[in-house]
């Protein structure tokens, strides 16, 4: 009995272990793919495109720019789309991605040249992304732009 139950521990134990590099390059790989919607992303601002946009964001997509205005899906594309919002350049880095199973929260640093209304956009944020697996493809949900002020 005792070897019985010595043989199921090391062959659990066996399993478990097994498993773990799995999971490991499942994140790896969910994280590599969260990095690609967000760097898609920000290839998308620097070109004012709102058409791939559209594809990234999900249909309950919100935005909080940084003056705390909440925009869903449509009004955020249609500030794009009327030139409302005009980017110049767009650039994302210092970016950090958690992925939690099909959720995951990116914060990353943008700069960004351009003019909204005519005036000049803050040009140096920190943005907060959510983002979910369906039907396994990333989509963002959710973002939150925070000016960065000072040092």
């Amino acid at each position: 009995m005792v070897r019985f139950l010595w043989t199921v521990t090391v062959i659990a134990t066996a399993a478990g272990c097994a498993s773990r590099p799995a999971t490991s390059a499942r994140a790896a790989d969910d994280e590599v793919a969260v990095r690609q919607v967000e760097m898609a992303a920000a290839a998308a601002y620097d070109r004012n495109d709102a058409d791939s946009l559209e594809q990234l964001w999900a249909p309950d997509y919100t935005f909080v720019n940084p003056v705390g205005i909440v925009l869903d899906r449509a009004q955020r594309l249609a500030t794009l789309r009327t030139g409302s919002l005009h980017i110049e350049s767009y650039h994302a880095d210092e970016m950090r991605v958690r992925v939690y199973g099909t959720t995951a929260i990116v914060l990353f640093r943008s700069a960004v040249t351009g003019t909204r209304g005519g005036n000049q956009v803050l040009p140096s944020r920190r943005v907060t992304t959510v983002l979910v697996k369906r039907s396994g493809r990333w989509q963002i949900v959710a973002q939150q732009s925070t000016p960065i002020t000072g040092g």
